[in-house]
């Protein structure tokens, strides 16, 4: 409600002569007196009943926006957490189910509601939404989607939802926004990444995770599998996630992945599992970590540099493949050079930090037992043993 303003000073009071007067005159002032009390009385009734009336009409009538309902009550009531909810509910925008398919003619949301292949290329500024019933490939030939509403691609079924990196093609995806699907690629069914070709062909894909709080890549209540083919994740939060309740195991078979975020590098609720690949992964943020899985970490095979600034998990014991994982006794500086020696063998391996780090997961296939030596500019910043 606006207020008026106050002036700034008063209005001089003016100064009121002393009379005498009869009683006559006394008496004639005081039925005056009752009478406008009597006035005052009437006119705050009539105003009481009004505003009941007012009342009564808004509770009965028959427009929804003007009603004072539980409903509306509580949307004015906690406007202020009805705006922090996350959005999900979306429009579907132009149903498209081509085989082959330019995101270039579109300029709305577009919907694949037909299972089996697809192949996409052009540019889009909107959201690929995939709602099927029945598994769904998008081969991406070259696309660039950017969506400041929701995520680039958004499988919104419990289907299986695969994505091929075809053959020497860069690819780029970025989301925004805050919603229910918080990750520049998310699906709600399992999710497979790959690439066709052979390592030096493998198509790319860049992921620009920048929903507020959002993944680079997610599924929800479902398994993350990457194949091959070349990704690099960005994100405000997790770079690869897996959650929901149930949650789901991340595999990582092969390929190249490079994963620089804030949150988690990858998360899992189940299971992180590595069996081949290169991987470079980076946590930026001191509250979370470059690895986290609730079940365990298993490596079976792959090189793994993970590096983090806070937490620290290591791999389980029982994974195949030897890991070394380590809290350094100092941050170690973005451009460094890190010498990772085994002290038994002499043998070093050596690679440069991308970004500064506290914590270090390392494994390859070639990593033995011993007494391992982490070095930076000629000093031990940390040591560790493998059994």
């Amino acid at each position: 409600m606006l207020m008026e303003k106050m002036p700034n000073e008063l209005p001089e009071m003016k100064k009121q002569d002393e009379v005498t007067s009869t009683k006559f005159e006394e008496k004639q002032s005081e039925k005056a007196s009752g009478r406008a009390q009597a006035v005052w009385i009437i006119i705050l009734a009539f105003a009481l009943l009004a505003c009941f009336g007012i009342i009564v009409w808004l509770l009965l009538s028959g427009r929804p926006d003007l009603r004072i309902t539980g409903e509306n009550l509580d949307k004015i009531s906690s406007k202020e957490e009805k705006d922090d909810s996350k959005k999900s509910d979306f429009d579907e925008g132009t149903i498209v189910n081509d085989s082959e398919i330019d995101l270039t003619n579109y300029d709305s949301n577009i919907t694949i509601t037909a299972s089996g292949e697809h192949t996409l290329s052009g540019i889009l500024n909107y959201t690929v939404f995939v709602n099927s019933d029945g598994p769904v490939t998008l081969n991406l030939n070259g696309v660039t989607i950017s969506s400041t509403d929701s995520s680039a691609i958004a499988n919104r079924s419990k289907n299986p939802l695969t994505i091929v990196l075809m053959e020497n093609t860069t690819n780029a995806i970025t989301d925004g926004g805050e919603t229910d699907y918080d990750a520049a690629l998310f699906s709600m069914g399992a999710l497979t990444i790959k690439s066709t070709g052979d390592e030096k062909s493998y198509g790319t894909l860049t992921v620009s995770g920048r929903q507020s709080g959002g993944e680079g890549i997610a599924t929800k209540n479902a398994d993350l599998t990457i194949e091959s083919g070349k990704l690099m994740v960005t994100g405000n939060d997790d770079g690869l996630n897996a959650g929901g309740d149930n949650g789901g195991t991340i595999a990582i078979n092969g390929g190249l992945l490079w994963v620089r975020v804030g949150g988690d590098g990858i998360d899992s609720n189940k299971n992180i599992i590595i069996g081949g690949g290169n991987l470079l992964i980076m946590n930026t943020s001191n509250d979370n970590a470059a690895l986290d899985a609730d079940d365990g970490i298993v490596i079976n095979g792959g090189n793994l540099v993970a590096l983090g600034q806070g937490m620290l998990e290591n791999p389980l014991a029982t994974s195949p493949q030897k890991s070394l994982s380590l809290e350094l006794s100092e941050t170690v500086a973005t451009g460094s050079t890190v010498y990772v020696k085994n002290t038994d063998t002499n043998t070093i391996v050596n690679f440069k930090a991308e970004t500064s780090f506290k914590t270090l997961v390392f494994s390859i296939p070639s990593l033995t037992s011993g007494t391992y030596e982490i070095s930076v500019d000629g000093r031990t910043v940390g040591t560790g043993v493998i059994k």
